[in-house]
């Protein structure tokens, strides 16, 4: 376990040198988190008794210096091509017409009593009876959507669909308010002014935890930490430098939010018989034991090539083409670490592993430092043309994939449903930036003649 603690402190220096400096490269965060994964994991070596096979050092470590090379390489020849960045961008404030944000929060009441009426219905009908709580019925609705593929245990389409449309629509709220925020001189003045903006996201956090979702919370605090300081740097310029007091109040920031994170597993049915620090450490560094587990005892090799890393395009297929072996539920086994349950989160690279080996998780580990890369390069030379920028946007929103990279698996892309969602995404760009109403709609008159 030492060895690898010290291998991730190099390995996170490492990463920052080749990313010139700059703590928002996207392959710098994915292994400085995994170096606090780590260390998380380091916490609780005496209760899970931790003693890391080789294999999994190496495959830790390989796995990462092979996203650090292909991701340096990446922006080193993109650059060769397109120069330096240093020019500062006017950002232009963008305010949405009072109509479209009437009918973002009409869709938003809609999705709650959609939604809430699906989760009681889905309850009810796995023996949840009134007065028994609302923990009691989350607890319920979460273990049943999560581990059924039985279509009558899930959402309808009309509240996943609605649902789905509100959380984009969340999404774009969030960039338009910290975007206006940014762009503006006073902050103070500019969030009383926004504020209409972040009531969408509190009301969309607040309807996702009433499905157990707490990573949501997790989820949109890292779309808006890329948000804005990528915006920032729009601004700025790419050499700004982050002061010291910024990077303490993120920190703040994490810690607030793992605090929220601890105090919510009651009100989502979770047990709370445990440790605060223990929980914590438990979610950020139990995918380090679990994975050194799960390669001294992996699984039966499936007949489905990449069942792991493809699922959501193989179930989407399975149930339009009518190949039942191609259903089944993602989510993984729980294991114990000598009679302690460490739960079941394994890390991107136990799917990776698992689907092609060794030199396959290597390989794919490179090709994830290459994608993130090249687009993160792509939005330092662009120019932000319109208001709101979908490059910017969607890369942030999918900043969670490699910023949780140490933690599970997030890369479901080859998808329909990925596929869909951006579809949605551009729909929803184009209703609030570019949709008008007719301005000065001419009604002809009846003419009565006698």
């Amino acid at each position: 376990m030492y060895v690898l603690i010290v291998c991730m402190i190099m390995l996170t220096l490492f990463a920052y040198w080749m990313g010139k400096n700059d703590l928002f490269n996207p392959v710098f965060l994915c292994v400085a988190v995994f170096t606090v994964s780590v260390f998380a994991a380091s916490y609780n070596i005496e209760i899970w008794h931790i003693d890391l096979s080789p294999v999994t050092v190496s495959l830790i470590v390989t796995s990462l210096i092979s996203m650090i090379l292909c991701g340096s390489l990446t922006r080193i020849m993109m650059e060769s091509f397109k120069g330096t960045v240093s020019r500062k961008e006017m950002l232009r404030s963008f305010y949405v017409e009072d109509w479209k944000y009437l009918l973002v929060l009409l869709l938003g009441a809609v999705t709650v009593v959609i939604y809430v009426h699906d989760i009681m219905r889905i309850g009810r009908a796995h023996g949840f009876v009134s007065g028994s709580g609302i923990s009691a019925l989350i607890k319920l609705y979460r273990n049943v959507s999560h581990f059924s593929s039985e279509a009558e245990d899930k959402v309808s389409r009309t509240a996943y669909y609605s649902m789905e449309l509100f959380r984009i629509a969340a999404y774009f709220m969030t960039y338009i308010g910290l975007s206006n925020v940014v762009a503006e001189r006073s902050i103070k003045k500019s969030l009383k002014k926004n504020l209409r903006y972040f009531a969408v996201t509190v009301m969309f956090l607040v309807l996702i935890l009433f499905t157990g979702a707490r990573m949501q919370l997790l989820k949109m605090f890292i779309f808006i930490i890329l948000v804005f300081f990528i915006l920032s740097k729009k601004k700025k310029g790419w050499g700004m430098s982050i002061p010291i007091t910024t990077l303490f109040k993120i920190i703040m920031c994490v810690v607030a939010l793992l605090a929220l994170f601890v105090i919510l597993r009651s009100f989502v049915g979770r047990s709370t018989e445990t440790d605060p620090i223990y929980y914590i450490t438990m979610y950020a560094g139990g995918s380090v034991e679990l994975l050194d587990l799960f390669i001294k005892k992996p699984l039966p090799p499936s007949n489905i090539w990449g069942k792991e890393t493809f699922y959501a395009m193989y179930n989407f297929l399975g149930r339009n083409l009518h190949k039942p072996e191609w259903i089944y539920v993602f989510a993984k086994e729980f294991r114990h670490s000598h009679g302690v349950s460490v739960g079941n989160v394994y890390s991107a690279l136990r799917c990776f592993y698992y689907d092609f080996g060794f030199f396959g998780c290597v390989l794919c580990s490179g090709i994830v430092g290459a994608a993130f890369t090249s687009i993160y390069t792509h939005i330092r030379f662009k120019r932000l043309k319109k208001p709101v920028d979908m490059t910017v946007l969607l890369y942030c929103y999918l900043g969670y994939s490699f910023c949780m990279f140490s933690i599970n698996y997030y890369f479901d892309y080859l998808s329909f449903s990925f596929i869909r969602t951006l579809i949605f995404f551009f729909l929803m760009n184009w209703f609030l930036s570019d949709c008008k109403l007719k301005e000065n709609i001419r009604f002809s008159r009846l003419r009565i003649t006698s």
